[in-house]
């Protein structure tokens, strides 16, 4: 018996060498230094034995990449998964049915539509403009499709849909927990610049645009006011909500100056340090507004747009919209599809299970409820949806939606059930005045992780003169990153992001 054994271990030995010893020295470009380790092998892991860069794997095509939103039809009320047309051509639309449309800016030009319709008068949309209206009679499909093809003025309709943050809860709590999320999105060069020198550099100088797409942020934080993008007339960013001053980009909740912390919060010995902190600016963009927090689907079509034609290299939506299988957003996707076209990456959570959720089951369909606009990564190259996993525990968090085929990636989104993610708030959101920083959980605090991730690598890509389209940035991202097992039920191929072998990757690669 004790030979036996003595064989088998010997065996599992060889076998070992085998496979690990091929992965340490063909990592990339086939050369991989101790100095420079990734970690500890986890040798469940696909994605590490086959890490390669990109220029030798051909790019996955999802199926919307190249199919305008609006090309076959211009009305899309309902999914295509949603019965027949010719069953939907009778539907009746009541009077008072909330609708957004995406329309030419000639036409707005020509004063064809009633300035009272948009955003701003005074608001500058190259090319086109979402709009929100409401029906003003009661009219079948057929018949009002039939008046929007007849208007060459109008791009597409789609229903308007109610989006809220995807926070569950704040704690008022002081005491410092950063350390784990950081651990386990393994976020080495933050700790690098917090003083530990074992750990390395996070030496990165190329800025890199975020537009955080949420209640707006507090720039004047002392955590956050360096790292804020301003435009030319010294206005933090946008505020698309309708009849709102649009350069009134202050948060009056607390979500977008958390989330905006754990992407770019200073490293000034001050508070938290953000994952991304010397080489990104956060462009605050308002769309949520108020306790209820609820943007209408032109609303984010317009803050998604502006973030796109003022220079925002990536976009995180910790936000979204329940949707049943016959649900859609079509001025909203087609806003993301213009943005990934125009080389911007897209962020999104995933989405949380609350008891007053329309959602009963955790794991999201396409035929069945989701979350908009998360599903749409489904369909478009350069757009991820972000689960949360417990960064203490390691274990898929229990309010997270998630799905084994549909859902790509995972961060941490709380630290365990009782304790939360800390980050920046407002002064005006705290009881205590000098208190600027508490805990919240949810996918709208892992979805920044990403983004942040997102910015270091664009970052390092335009140190090195490179140009990343979104489609290669999400690869990076999936195939930097750990593969556990324990959770293969709850994201695909078990991914959690992994910053420091993103960062590691993209030197090495680009």
């Amino acid at each position: 018996m004790r030979s036996d054994k003595y064989f088998v271990k010997s065996y599992f030995i060889i076998l070992l060498g085998l496979v690990v010893l091929p992965v340490l020295f063909n990592a990339c470009e086939g050369e991989f230094k101790a100095s420079q380790s990734f970690g500890s092998l986890d040798l469940h892991s696909t994605l590490y034995t086959q890490l390669v860069c990109p220029e030798e794997i051909a790019i996955s095509q999802k199926t919307m990449q190249n199919n305008d939103v609006f090309a076959t039809r211009k009305v899309q009320l309902f999914s295509q998964e949603t019965g027949t047309s010719e069953k939907l051509n009778f539907q009746e639309l009541e009077i008072g049915t909330e609708l957004s449309a995406k329309v030419s800016n000639i036409c707005i030009a020509k004063g064809d539509f009633d300035e009272s319709l948009f955003l701003s008068p005074s608001i500058t949309l190259s090319d086109y403009q979402y709009i929100y209206f409401k029906l003003d009679k009661t009219m079948t499909l057929k018949s009002f499709e039939a008046e929007v093809n007849a208007n060459p003025c109008i791009v597409g309709v789609g229903k308007s849909h109610r989006y809220k943050s995807q926070a569950l809860q704040v704690q008022d709590q002081h005491i410092g927990e950063q350390l784990s999320y950081l651990r386990a999105i393994k976020a080495d060069g933050v700790f690098r610049l917090m003083g530990e020198e074992n750990f390395p550099s996070l030496d990165l100088d190329e800025k890199v645009i975020v537009a955080v797409i949420d209640t707006g942020v507090d720039f004047t934080h002392e955590d956050l006011k360096e790292n804020i993008w301003f435009d030319a007339e010294g206005v933090a960013g946008f505020n698309a909500i309708y009849q709102e001053d649009i350069s009134d980009t202050m948060d009056e909740d607390y979500h977008g100056t958390h989330v905006a912390g754990i992407i770019a919060a200073q490293n000034n010995q001050l508070g938290i340090v953000g994952i991304s902190p010397t080489n990104t600016l956060i462009m605050p963009i308002r769309v949520l507004a108020g306790e209820n927090r609820g943007g209408r689907s032109f609303e984010l079509a317009s803050g998604i747009r502006y973030a796109v034609e003022n220079g925002a290299h990536i976009i995180n939506m910790s936000l979204g919209s329940v949707g049943s299988a016959s649900d859609t957003d079509a001025v909203v996707k087609d806003a993301i599809q213009d943005a990934i076209r125009n080389g911007v990456f897209v962020v999104t959570s995933v989405g949380n299970i609350t008891s007053t959720d329309q959602i009963l089951d955790r794991e999201i369909s396409k035929t069945g409820y989701h979350l908009m606009p998360s599903i749409y990564s489904t369909e478009f190259d350069g757009m991820v949806s972000v689960g949360s996993f417990d960064s203490e525990t390691g274990d898929f968090s229990y309010f997270s939606l998630y799905s084994p085929t549909l859902l790509e990636i995972s961060a941490p989104g709380a630290i365990n059930q009782d304790i939360h993610v800390y980050s920046t708030v407002p002064y005006i959101n705290t009881k205590d005045n000098h208190q600027s920083y508490t805990y919240s959980y949810g996918t709208s605090m892992a979805a920044p992780m990403v983004a942040a991730g997102a910015a270091i690598l664009k970052s390092v890509a335009k140190q090195k003169s490179k140009t990343l389209d979104p489609a290669l940035v999400e690869w990076y991202i999936l195939n930097s990153s750990d593969s556990d097992g324990h959770i293969f039920d709850y994201v695909e191929n078990g991914r959690k992001l992994n910053v420091n072998r993103l960062y590691q990757m993209a030197h090495k690669c680009l």
